[in-house]
């Protein structure tokens, strides 16, 4: 399963951004082998219509590194969102 987790950093060693609209960066982290592909997020403006779009889950609140967050959903304990947890940035 592929996985959504924004991030502070490239890498799943830095800590989990807790703006997701305005994380500087979003790691598409393949559950099963930990391989991930990195998007410079520092752009785009409304990234949970984004993702909706894309058909991939999103979780609030997470912390911690992107490994323990992925780890947290793995484990059943970060319940997917039904919608934005702020409101978007024009």
């Amino acid at each position: 399963m592929k996985i959504a987790v924004t991030s502070t950093g490239t890498d799943l060693d830095f800590q989990v951004d807790p703006r997701f609209g305005r994380a500087a960066y979003i790691l598409i982290i393949d559950s099963d082998t930990l391989d991930f592909d990195v998007l410079d997020n520092k752009e785009n403006v409304n990234a949970f219509k984004a993702m909706n779009a894309a058909k991939i889950e999103v979780a609030n609140d997470a912390e911690g590194t992107v490994r323990e967050a992925v780890q947290a959903y793995l484990d059943g304990k970060m319940p997917l969102a039904d919608e934005a947890n702020v409101e978007g940035h024009w």
